[in-house]
């Protein structure tokens, strides 16, 4: 069985990494090869070392920044800023102890669509939650010009996963319309649950989502160099997340970005392919990889507001409000735990 030669990544490197995220990355990795499953929530990565060719977190925001065609961000932002006081407002700033950011993104994430939250609530305590580090690390600093450190809690966990639990009322968030970025309407549904967990029988629930219906206008927001890059990133973490468990000749570069709009299901795959055959080992199970063979990265459902309601409802919610961006792509829905 030949070994990958990879000599531009560290021996060491992997030693840096939690078992328990390699882990859960290298199952995502095999169902990925296999049809199985995609590879959407590892995207947002970080380098480890110099040269590290692994930066998707850099990636997205290099794309959102100058993709004028992408929509979702900058509608989001401003229907965050226009309704943030009616959700205040509605829910009651009195209701409220703490607001856990599910997968909190960036600086400017927190910044932009947190902060504004957080004010209108005046909340003094904020939880970020997100599976990279340093989008934790980065929420953390930004919290600090407005919040005292010992009121905020910082949480490095995959959130769909690991047990966290608060005390008191407790608003957890989900922005930037990553609520769709799980698994279509299953993931939708196994976010709401998550959700009814963590923020407990006196919670309530706040989430934005894209509910465009014009696959030209879809197409066109995804279809940016520097967004067809951040898809083909998580090949190089691949190569280096898997370095001691890889064998073969998988080729992190041979990779190019296929983007495909069902109008049906309302889905956008953020489909990767390679260019050439390639055969290779994880643990032992192997690989064939045919060139043009399309692979799913990630799938980006966008979800009609009404369907809410019966989901939210399934999953131990009740409707509380729902804000609409000018436009009306970008919806914000409230739930109260039922």
């Amino acid at each position: 069985m030949p070994r990958s030669t990879r000599p531009d990544i560290p021996d060491n490197i992997t030693a840096l990494i939690p078992a328990a995220q390699k882990a859960a990355f290298k199952k995502d990795v095999k169902a990925f090869f296999r049809h199985q499953g995609n590879l959407g929530r590892w995207g947002y990565s970080s380098p480890l070392y110099d040269g590290d060719p692994v930066n998707g977190a850099k990636l997205f925001q290099d794309w959102i920044a100058n993709d004028n065609d992408y929509y979702v961000i900058k509608n989001e932002i401003d229907l965050i800023h226009r309704r943030a006081r009616a959700l205040a407002k509605n829910i009651g700033r009195e209701n409220i102890d703490l607001l856990a950011d599910l997968g909190c993104g960036t600086e400017e994430a927190v910044r932009n669509k947190i902060f504004p939250l957080l004010d209108e609530f005046n909340l003094a305590a904020y939880s970020p939650i997100d599976i990279n580090e340093d989008y934790v690390h980065e929420a953390v600093k930004t919290a600090l010009e407005k919040r005292d450190r010992s009121r905020i809690f910082p949480k490095v966990s995959d959130f769909m996963n690991d047990d966290i639990t608060y005390d008191g009322r407790v608003m957890t968030a989900m922005l930037g319309g990553t609520i769709t970025n799980f698994n279509g309407l299953t993931g939708v549904r196994d976010i709401f649950k998550r959700a009814r967990i963590i923020a407990g029988d006196s919670g309530h629930f706040v989430f934005t989502h894209d509910g465009n219906e014009n696959g030209d206008s879809i197409l066109k927001a995804y279809n940016h160099i520097l967004q067809q890059a951040l898809t083909a990133n998580v090949m190089f973490r691949i190569a280096r997340d898997l370095k001691d468990n890889m064998h073969g000749d998988f080729d992190p570069e041979s990779w190019r970005y296929v983007g495909i709009w069902d109008e049906g299901t309302r889905t956008i795959s953020l489909c990767l392919t390679p260019t050439r055959d390639q055969e290779f080992w994880i643990d032992g199970e192997y690989f064939k990889v045919e060139k043009d063979e399309i692979f799913e990265e990630n799938s980006i459902y966008k979800m009609a507001p009404d369907i809410v309601r019966p989901i939210a409802e399934i999953n131990g919610w009740k409707i509380g409000g729902r804000y609409a961006d000018r436009e009306r792509k970008i919806t914000m829905q409230h739930l109260i735990a039922a």
